[in-house]
C-alpha cells in the first residue's frame, strides 16, 4: 500500500512479473524435458524388474521343479499380467517416440485376425455387460476358424489401436445391439468397425484431437488421437462416417506394406 503526502492511503499496486514471455517459456520447454526424462526413467525402472520377475516365472515352469497343475496355473496369471503391463510400458514408450518425432517403424508380418481374437478377448468384460454381438466379416463373408490376414505392422501398435477402437464402439452401442467388424483385403487392408448411436454433435469438429470425449466423466480423450497418430505411423488413414442416422463408423485403411517412418 501506498501513502500520499497528504497521509490518505492509495490502492495497491500489483507486483510486476520480472520473468518476461521468453523466460517464462524457456522455463515451461525445461519443466517438459524434465517430464520426459522423468518418465524415460521411470520406464526404464519398471521395466528391469517386471523383466526378471518374467524370467523367474518362466524358470519355475521348468519340469525341475516340478510344480503343481494349481501352482502352474497361479503361475500362468501372474506371467499374462506381467506380460501385459510390459506391454503397456513398451507401448507408453513407442508413443513417446512417436510423439516427439523420434520413432522409426520396423514391420513385422502380423495377423489381423490373432490380433482381434486378442482384443476381443481382453475387451470381454466389456462384451457381455454391454450383451454385445461382436460380429467380424473378411471380405464381406464370416471368417472360417483358420482364417487369417496378413499385414505388415508393429503389433503391438496395431493391437492398440484396435484396442481403443473396438472399446470406443462397444462404450457407444446401446446394450444389446451388436458392433460389425468387416475386413477388406483388396489393394490394401480396410478396417471398418460399426456401431449403433450416433456421435454427439460437439464431437464431429474435436475428432482425433487431444482430450476430446464426451459422456465420459473419467475419459482421457486420448483414444482417437492415439488412434490417428498410430495410423499415420504405419502409413494409413482414419476417418468416423457420422452420414447414416443414429450409426457411428469409422474406417482405417493401411497399406499391406507401410514405409519406415
Amino acid at each position: 500500500m501506498l501513502t500520499q503526502s497528504n497521509g490518505e492511503s492509495s490502492a495497491h499496486l500489483p507486483a510486476s512479473d520480472p520473468t518476461s514471455p521468453e523466460q517464462r517459456l524457456a522455463r515451461l520447454q525445461e519443466e517438459i524435458a524434465l517430464r520426459d526424462h522423468v518418465e524415460r526413467i521411470a520406464r526404464h525402472d519398471l521395466k528391469a524388474p517386471l523383466s526378471l520377475i518374467l524370467q523367474a516365472v518362466d524358470l519355475l515352469f521348468e519340469p525341475s521343479f516340478a510344480c503343481t497343475d494349481d501352482q502352474k496355473k497361479y503361475l500362468g496369471t501372474i506371467r499374462h499380467a506381467g506380460r501385459r503391463m510390459l506391454g503397456i510400458i513398451d507401448l507408453a514408450h513407442r508413443v513417446a517416440a512417436i510423439e516427439a518425432g523420434t520413432f522409426v517403424l520396423k514391420p513385422d508380418h502380423i495377423d489381423l485376425m490373432q490380433i482381434l481374437g486378442e482384443v476381443t478377448e481382453r475387451l470381454g468384460v466389456l462384451i457381455r455387460s454391454q450383451r454385445c454381438d461382436v460380429q467380424i466379416r473378411i471380405d464381406g463373408a464370416p471368417p472360417a476358424a483358420d482364417s487369417a490376414v496378413s499385414l505388415s505392422g508393429d503389433a503391438l501398435l496395431i493391437t492398440a489401436l484396435l484396442l481403443n477402437l473396438i472399446k470406443n464402439a462397444l462404450e457407444a452401442t446401446p446394450h444389446g445391439e451388436p458392433i460389425v467388424i468387416a475386413i477388406s483385403t483388396r489393394h490394401a487392408i480396410t478396417i471398418t468397425i460399426a456401431n449403433s448411436g450416433a456421435m454427439p454433435a460437439p464431437m464431429h469438429a474435436r475428432l482425433f484431437t487431444q482430450h476430446a470425449t464426451f459422456g465420459k466423466p473419467h475419459g482421457a480423450g486420448l483414444g482417437l488421437y492415439l488412434s490417428r497418430r498410430i495410423t499415420e505411423t504405419h502409413g494409413g488413414t482414419i476417418h468416423v462416417d457420422v452420414s447414416q442416422p443414429d450409426t457411428t463408423t469409422v474406417r482405417v485403411t493401411l497399406p499391406n506394406a507401410p514405409s519406415a517412418t
